[in-house]
């Protein structure tokens, strides 16, 4: 689950992983154009990420989309 927050420019990223394994995000923007790469590492069970993203992403509505070694997923990000 991603939390943008509107006063500042973090995400907050939930996740959990039944084993360690990389977590590619990449930040789209809507007309499909590859804006921000982030690679994180995971560990067993349930984490959190908070991510600053004042220097890659100005304010705006980006589909993130979450890769890891089963597949990904998109989510919509404001």
């Amino acid at each position: 689950r991603f939390y943008p927050n509107p006063f500042n420019s973090t995400i907050n990223l939930e996740y959990y992983s039944n084993k360690e394994d990389m977590i590619t995000l990449e930040a789209y923007n809507n007309v499909g154009t590859l804006c921000a790469t982030l690679k994180l590492n995971t560990i067993i069970g349930f984490g959190h990420y908070t991510i600053d993203t004042y220097d890659t992403l100005p304010s705006g509505i980006y589909n993130i989309k979450v890769i890891n070694s089963t597949g990904y997923q998109f989510a919509k990000l404001v």
